[in-house]
């Protein structure tokens, strides 16, 4: 369990990281994915949007950053990550994660790969 959560801050972080190197006057983090209560739920919930949508909030928020949260298909998420588009997918498995930085690391950046599921 220990290193799913691992992976899957890895991964989403690790993404929005990498997009915000030279974007220092940029002060906003788009993060995106499918509703999966209660890792991240609705965005219109502002109260409660998922705990790794608060964590994030709440991470970027001490770095002076608002982090709003986009609800897509979870490859399009993924997609849009590597477009940049976006700049981090929340709650990626830790397959997901182990695939993804594999292909980034081969292709230098450039993730073709994942396409919109729809």
């Amino acid at each position: 369990m220990y290193n799913k959560i691992i992976a899957i801050f890895f991964v989403a972080f690790f993404s929005v990281f990498i997009s915000c190197i030279g974007q220092a006057g940029e002060k906003k983090i788009v993060l995106a994915a499918d509703e999966w209560c209660p890792y991240n739920c609705s965005p219109e919930d502002t109260a409660r949007p998922g705990y790794m949508v608060e964590i994030a909030q709440a991470v970027f928020k001490k770095a002076g950053y608002q982090v709003e949260y986009k609800v897509m298909p979870f490859q399009r998420a993924l997609h849009d990550v590597l477009k940049g588009s976006v700049d981090g997918a929340i709650a990626v498995d830790s397959e997901t994660a182990r695939e993804a930085r594999e292909m980034y690391l081969r292709t230098s950046g450039k993730m073709a790969s994942f396409a919109p599921s729809d």
